[in-house]
């Protein structure tokens, strides 16, 4: 019995890393971070599920770094969450998709480090259910307190029949809409989250994109209080400056019925931007050519 405990391993004890043993740990964070773009950084967005935990599509990339060391771990975690985008696709799933690795979670203590967000509507998506599921999931970034930078939102409207929204029994209201209703739930928990930058990028026949964009910095802004020793002319501004974003917001329902209804006429009049490919323009760019002269023969 003994020498089967003999034969038993025994862990060997954690040696703790320092700037010694790790000859990258010299260095400034600047540099370390420079490091970390180059392994951390993803061209495209990494996809996740409407509550924002449950990784939608696993891109089978190295985090190695990551696991080195406990400072590595932090430092490099911080830097992931904070420098890409995330983007919250929303669709039905029609079928058990057979999955060979466990499903990847975020864990909440890292939504506080997001920065970029995209939610990513299918055009089937658009009932009460999703609705509210979207805003719920926004809700959960609130609650980290996270410092959003840009929030782009991508619908694709249509029109329909008898429905419930979230301004309750509809006839033919046009999908969507309601999302950017000012007082439903997914427009109130984005004005909780207060991104500095909102979006909406309205798809039209597949390819004809139209986008708005509302400087929303403000927003958080006013739900300060106002101390004894404020500044009264910066508090007027403060103020100005709310109610001007707040009536941005309260005009995105309108502004996209009438891109659903006229979106040439909507780009006219300024209430959207359209949007070009740049797949597309990159096709309609003739290609350069070198003059004869420089040739050589």
């Amino acid at each position: 019995m003994a020498d089967m405990q003999n034969m038993q391993p025994v862990r060997m004890a954690n040696i703790p890393n320092s700037p010694e043993r790790s000859p990258i740990l010299r260095i400034a964070l600047e540099p370390r971070e420079v490091i970390y773009s180059y392994l951390l950084i993803y061209p495209k967005p990494i996809i996740v599920k409407h509550d924002w935990e449950i990784v939608e599509r696993n891109p089978f990339v190295d985090h190695s770094i990551i696991l080195v060391c406990k400072q590595f771990a932090t430092e490099a975690s911080a830097f992931l969450y904070r420098n890409n985008t995330f983007q919250a696709l929303l669709r039905v799933t029609t079928g058990q998709f057979r999955r060979f690795e466990v499903p990847t979670t975020i864990a909440p203590s890292h939504h506080a480090n997001f920065r970029n967000l995209i939610i990513n509507c299918s055009p089937d998506c658009w009932n009460m259910d999703w609705h509210e599921k979207t805003a719920k999931g926004l809700m959960t970034l609130v609650s980290a307190k996270a410092v959003i930078k840009s929030l782009t939102l991508v619908v694709s409207p249509k029109r329909v029949g008898m429905s419930t929204t979230a301004l309750g029994d509809e006839n033919t209201p046009i999908t969507f809409a309601d999302f950017l209703w000012y007082h439903g739930p997914l427009m109130t928990a984005i004005r909780r989250l207060a991104p500095q930058v909102l979006k909406i990028i309205v798809t039209k026949s597949g390819t004809n994109r139209f986008g708005m964009e509302v400087n929303t910095s403000y927003v958080q802004a006013g739900l300060l209080e106002e101390g004894p020793l404020a500044n009264e002319e910066t508090v007027r501004m403060r103020k100005l400056n709310v109610q001007s974003v707040e009536g941005e917001l309260m005009t995105l329902k309108m502004r996209l019925e009438q891109i659903y209804e006229d979106d040439q006429l909507a780009a006219l009049e300024g209430v959207c931007t359209p949007l070009i490919d740049e797949k597309v323009a990159n096709r309609a760019t003739p290609p350069t050519t070198v003059p004869s002269h420089g040739r050589r023969k």
